[in-house]
């Protein structure tokens, strides 16, 4: 097998044991979010405020706070708190199954 080489740029901290992991979604909701703003920007070219994505979701405001709070703490993404527009996908993030328990440890 051929060396690989991994960007770490793209790798975040295993919550449970500290290793460096590539960032991934955790749950099918997370992946439907990062779904949701990966579409979102490239068709406006501007991030999604809270209010459109709970919309787009069927969920209130204050689900998806919490769950991009969450996603922000994992590494999948990042935004500025009291910033509107502020939200911005980890590069290289991988939206394929859920992850989780069967994320690569590296």
């Amino acid at each position: 097998m051929p060396f690989m080489r991994i960007d770490t740029a793209n790798l975040c901290r295993c919550p449970g044991c500290g290793k460096q992991r590539i960032a991934r979604p955790r749950t099918p909701r997370h992946r439907q979010i990062c779904q949701f703003i990966q579409a979102f920007q490239r068709q406006r070219h501007v991030s999604p405020t809270f209010d459109e994505i709970a919309t787009a979701l069927s969920v209130r405001k204050s689900v998806i706070y919490r769950q991009i709070e969450t996603m922000a703490a994992d590494g999948v993404l990042s935004f500025g708190r009291r910033k509107p527009r502020s939200i911005t996908l980890a590069e290289g993030l991988e939206l394929g199954e859920a992850g989780g328990v069967n994320d690569p440890v590296l």
